[in-house]
């Protein structure tokens, strides 16, 4: 493992990201050993680690670490105090949450039974043509708002009078789902306001990624 050596103590955050990437993604799931445990730790040495909650452990508090599968992706679960704490690879390698990145979190997750629901009552058709890429959609095809996701979280901010960094103290995370979620009366307003404001359409994967960039 020649990505998780002294070498990246005290780099930089892209460097350590990128070496935590690649530790998350060839390291075998479960809980890492004494050996592996040590050279995780050595990625960002003496740089916190924050969970979901906001709370930050510095590296001697973290007991433990397991790589657990998630739905379809990869995540670190530190054990602090016999709790486990999910945490991306952007916060242990010392990125900083902004008001910015919970409200958006939020968002997403509020409205995802609207996304959920319109593959269920919108058979997804593999040979329809990508209106991006002008290539079949196929079976990996990606639901995409018409209206970027984004400004339509900004036009609810800017028409619910408020500013990001209000809306972003009325989010809260729920340790049940290991998410973020709005507290009410936001919840329910943004659900409403996604529901009778988004459209929805599949893109193919490719042409989802480049789909707003155009």
């Amino acid at each position: 493992m020649d990505y998780l050596n002294e070498a990246y103590i005290g780099k930089t955050q892209s460097i350590r990201k990128k070496a935590l990437s690649l530790f998350l993604n060839n390291q075998c799931l479960g809980e890492l050993n004494e050996n592996e445990l040590k050279l995780f730790k050595n990625i960002f040495d003496k740089y916190y680690a924050p969970d979901l909650d906001e709370t930050k452990y510095t590296i001697d508090e973290i007991d433990g670490v397991e790589i657990k599968q998630v739905d379809k992706h990869r995540q670190f679960r530190l054990n602090v105090n016999d709790i486990a704490i999910p945490c991306g690879i952007r916060w242990l390698a010392g990125a900083s949450r902004t008001s910015v990145n919970k409200v958006s979190q939020a968002g997403r997750i509020t409205v995802d039974p609207q996304i959920k629901e319109f593959r269920k009552n919108n058979h997804l058709n593999i040979n329809d043509i990508c209106p991006i890429k002008g290539i079949k959609l196929g079976y990996d095809a990606e639901v995409d708002h018409v209206i970027p996701f984004n400004k339509l979280l900004k036009n609810f901010i800017s028409v619910s009078d408020m500013t990001i960094d209000e809306l972003s103290k009325f989010v809260y995370f729920d340790k049940c789902s290991e998410k973020r979620a709005f507290n009410e009366p936001y919840k329910t307003l943004w659900y409403d306001y996604h529901k009778n404001n988004a459209k929805l359409r599949y893109l193919s994967k490719e042409g989802n990624k480049i789909a707003h960039l155009i």
